[in-house]
C-alpha cells in the first residue's frame, strides 16, 4: 500500500503523503519462481495509473521488460505484464464484466512453464 502520484514527467511514484498521493493497494502472491524470475497473481485493491509497475518495482521486483520503472539493462520482446482475468462494474450499465485468457507463453517460458488449476 502506497499513495501514488504522478510528476510533470507522467512518471508514476509512491509517496506516503495521502494529501498530495492516491491510495494505491496491490496484494500479490507468487505462484512459482526460478533463479531469475517468479510468475505472481496480482489482486488489485484499487486502480492507479501504472499501479502494479510501481508497486512491484518499489518492492525492488520490477516487471520483466518494464524499462520505465524495472531495469533498462534487459531488453525483452515485450513487458511481461499480462492480464489471465479482469473484471469490473461498466461505467454507464452497471452489469458485471468478466474476460479471461490464457498465460501468454511469453511469459511461461520464464518460469519453465506453469499450469493453471
Amino acid at each position: 500500500m502506497s499513495y501514488l502520484i504522478e510528476n510533470k514527467a507522467q512518471v508514476v511514484y509512491s509517496t506516503h503523503d495521502s494529501e498530495s498521493g492516491k491510495l494505491s493497494i496491490t496484494k500479490y502472491q507468487i505462484l512459482k519462481e526460478t533463479d531469475k524470475y517468479s510468475l505472481v497473481s496480482v489482486d488489485l485493491q484499487t486502480g492507479t495509473k501504472n499501479q502494479i509497475r510501481v508497486h512491484m518495482a518499489d518492492e525492488k521486483h520490477p516487471i520483466v521488460g518494464d524499462t520505465k520503472y524495472g531495469n533498462d539493462q534487459k531488453k525483452y520482446q515485450r513487458m511481461a505484464l499480462h492480464a489471465l482475468a479482469i473484471k469490473f462494474q461498466h461505467p454507464f450499465n452497471g452489469k458485471t464484466m468478466e474476460f479471461q485468457t490464457d498465460i501468454q507463453s511469453f511469459i511461461s517460458g520464464l518460469v519453465g512453464g506453469y499450469e493453471l488449476v
